[in-house]
């Protein structure tokens, strides 16, 4: 054997090989394999198959895995976080470091997130490493962060393989060590090729440590400026994140506004969507509720506050006020109409209760159309004869 066919291939590496060097690597490599296949190591039958069985232990039949017992799921937050690998993604300056320093303080102390989801205490490393010490200070001051032990905080740390070995000895510092928060993802990855097979080397090194030291691992992570239909599809980088992750969280809010919609896909918990708001003073997320009833509450006032003002509201005045269709706005009127919210009256208009118009009809009727449906009017057209 050559001296260069000693020479250990690490990842990456095979890319610096030579062909040269790469021929004397694989010399002689198809008589090495003979020289040590399973007929040459064992003498009889009965010690290869044992052998084999022993490789192959790990693997399962359908009757096994079928008539295994397995555990449910551990939750770092119950019915929003799983333990393992999970990614909160989110624009720049929306409030995910506020996010992260919140389940921080909630994981060490056993607190609330959100003010009402109770969490178990344990003990947190936070790496931080894209705030400053003084601006950390003046944050966990407003959130009203307790001198608590269990929560380390670090705002420098080594980047690529060697912060994956600086958190196996910090685990080893403190055994204890349950959750690791890292804001953000690329801060302890560095620089990178940006591809899809570097994404998924990076976070299955991260996802294995997760397994070897019992810990759950979040990754503060941004979103790409291109909008999606699919939350999924507008975390910053390849599929090779998105794909490693068990758990995701996409956060979206418009500048200026408090509420943030929080999209969660899991492999552990049903999809679900939640809108949360901010509140400046004590910087803290709330949940508002889900993400479909908050936005029909919205919808729904803002019809009862044009009606409100107007005193009467033609179906189509609402529709050119909220700039909705014409079938969204009928579909909204019809149930506060039936609830009661609204009243319709004689004349096809709509009011409030407290509105004071005297000719009203007090049901609504579910014949009535929209004045201009959405679907085109083929009235005009002859019926189609074979």
């Amino acid at each position: 054997m050559t001296e260069m066919s000693k020479t250990p291939i690490t990842p990456g590496s095979i890319a610096t090989i030579s062909d040269n060097e790469l021929k004397k690597l694989f010399e002689g490599f198809d008589e090495r394999a003979k020289e040590y296949s399973t007929d040459k190591v064992f003498q009889n039958e009965e010690a290869k198959r044992a052998r084999l069985e022993t490789i192959f232990a790990h693997g399962w039949t359908a009757k096994s895995l079928l008539e295994a017992d397995f555990p449910e799921p551990e939750f770092i937050v119950p019915g929003l976080i799983p333990e393992g690998l999970t990614i909160i993604a989110g624009s720049p300056k929306i409030g995910k470091s506020w996010f992260a320093l919140q389940l921080a303080t909630a994981l060490a102390t056993g607190g609330c997130m959100f003010g009402e989801i109770q969490i178990d205490k344990r003990e947190v490393l936070y790496m931080a490493l894209e705030d400053s010490p003084r601006r950390l200070a003046n944050r966990m001051k407003k959130l009203n962060t307790p001198k608590v032990e269990n929560l380390h905080i670090f705002n420098e740390w080594l980047q690529n393989d060697k912060a994956i070995q600086r958190l196996r000895y910090f685990k080893e510092y403190r055994p204890e060590l349950s959750v690791i928060i890292i804001d953000t993802l690329q801060s302890l990855r560095g620089l990178n090729d940006n591809s899809y097979s570097q994404d998924y080397v990076d976070l299955t090194a991260i996802r294995a440590l997760c397994n070897e030291l019992q810990v759950s691992i979040i990754l503060i992570h941004h979103t790409r400026k291109m909008e999606s239909e699919d939350p999924v599809m507008e975390i910053s980088g390849t599929h090779g994140i998105s794909g490693v992750c068990a758990t995701i969280l996409v956060m979206k809010k418009e500048r200026r506004k408090r509420e943030a919609t929080l999209f969660v896909t899991s492999r552990d918990i049903e999809e679900t969507e939640m809108v949360l708001q901010f509140d400046a003073e004590i910087g803290s997320w709330s949940i508002l509720g889900d993400a479909d009833f908050v936005r029909l509450t919205v919808e729904r006032q803002e019809i009862v506050e044009i009606v409100e003002e107007a005193g009467e509201c033609s179906l189509s005045d609402i529709q050119k006020r909220t700039g909705k269709t014409t079938q969204n706005t009928w579909n909204l009127v019809k149930k506060l109409t039936n609830e009661g919210f609204l009243i319709k009256t004689k004349y096809g208009k709509y009011c409030t209760p407290n509105s004071g118009v005297s000719d009203v009809s007090s049901v609504f009727d579910s014949e009535d159309t929209p004045d201009t449906p959405d679907t085109p009017d083929t009235s005009g057209y002859l019926p189609y004869k074979d």
